[in-house]
């Protein structure tokens, strides 16, 4: 039993290249080794990356013989180790049968007003005509549409303390020396330091709190992907007047539909996916011992040029000419650890571009396309989405 050849680069480069420039460094491997290539990286073990989508369908339905794998560094540090998305078989899908009902089509329908005023809201605060970073703007957005479907769509002011407390932990997450410090020595590193406790002991507790509040009393009752979404549409200008054009019109969302799938195929939110096999699989050719960590590669699967001519283009259309493959189309994953969250976050887009697009005219400001920069668990615009917005009309 062998795995694929990968960079002999030491674990520490590989390391940091992993932390600090991830994309980059899978497009290489692949130029370099092929569909399948083992990446061996410090403080998080060996990985083979898969991206022809025959192997990761393979892995997504491969059912019992694969477990779970922290999917990114930081996700068991954020959520805690009994996050639905980390749980083995078989309390993770009893747990996820629990969950399904809160992401049924008919209960993502009933919360597409509440995303829409929480938008028309935040968009009522931007400065007009002068230069602002849209991405914390579309962070103030997600967060305020999940804590109103969490925790109720009251205006609270008990819960504004949360707000603020949910805004240190994520810029303390998104810090560069944070970063750095995963890197050097692994996530136990992170969740050791005291900035760390300091950021996540205030949230746990407001959470915690209220959720015991809401057992007592009677009547208790997706932020990158869509910087990158606007930072695509504003430098694709033919792109962006045909959305508001379907937008204004009141049209059927089709091509507003195109454009969000467009963003999720470039700009997925997390790169790959990782699993642990708990039995031999065969993978690439190679025939893989129980214990090998394997990681479906979302990056490389969306950018192949063999399934997405020109896949670097930002064009919608393509998805109206063919319908997006199971397995060559899966920014949140598939099988039975597909993102629970998957239509609600493809709902929350559709109805803030349709919000924005019809509130205000945005213009990017700064020449050229932003730069990939890595962020806590994502990837943002390298100028956090600079625009300058006004009035329409």
């Amino acid at each position: 039993m062998s795995a694929p050849r990968g960079p002999r680069l030491p674990r520490a480069m590989q390391a940091v290249a992993w932390t600090q420039r991830p994309l980059p460094y899978l497009e290489r491997c692949r130029e370099r080794f092929g569909d399948a290539f083992t990446l061996r990286i410090m403080h998080w073990g060996d990985w083979v990356i898969l991206s022809d989508p025959a192997d990761v369908k393979a892995v997504f339905t491969a059912g019992d013989a694969v477990g779970v794998d922290v999917a990114n560094p930081l996700l068991g540090p954020v959520l805690g180790p009994r996050s639905v998305m980390l749980m083995e078989e078989p309390e993770h899908l009893q747990r996820r049968k629990l969950m399904l009902p809160a992401f049924h089509g008919r209960a993502v329908a009933s919360d597409a007003e509440m995303m829409a005023a929480v938008a028309r809201r935040e968009v009522g605060r931007w400065p007009v005509g002068e230069p602002f970073e849209l991405w914390p703007r579309m962070q103030e957005i997600t967060q305020e549409v999940v804590m109103r479907a969490v925790f109720g769509p009251e205006e609270n002011r008990r819960l504004d303390g949360l707000r603020e407390r949910l805004r240190r932990l994520t810029a303390w997450l998104n810090s560069p020396r944070n970063l750095a410090l995963l890197a050097a020595f692994g996530p136990g590193a992170m969740t050791r330091s005291r900035g760390y406790r300091e950021a996540m002991r205030p949230v746990e507790e407001a959470v915690i709190e209220e959720a015991r509040r809401r057992r007592t009393e009677a009547d208790g009752a997706t932020s990158s992907t869509l910087a990158w979404a606007f930072e695509r549409l504003l430098r694709n200008p033919d792109v962006l007047e045909r959305t508001r054009a379907e937008v204004l019109a009141g049209e059927d969302d089709a091509y507003l539909d195109a454009v969000i799938k467009e963003t999720l195929r470039l700009r997925p939110p997390v790169p790959v996916v990782v699993r642990r096999l708990l039995r031999p699989m065969t993978l690439a050719g190679h025939e893989l011992p129980a214990g090998t960590t394997v990681a479906p590669c979302i990056h490389l699967v969306h950018r192949d040029p063999r399934t997405y001519p020109e896949p670097r283009r930002f064009r919608p259309e393509r998805f109206g000419e063919q319908p997006p493959g199971t397995y060559t189309w899966i920014p949140f994953g598939g099988g039975v650890r597909r993102c629970l969250a998957a239509s609600y976050a493809e709902m929350e887009m559709k109805r803030v571009i349709r919000t924005v697009l019809s509130s205000v005219h945005l213009q990017p400001f700064g020449e050229g396309a932003e730069a990939v920069k890595k962020s806590a668990i994502s990837f943002a615009p390298s100028r956090r989405g600079l625009v300058i917005a006004e009035p329409v009309a």
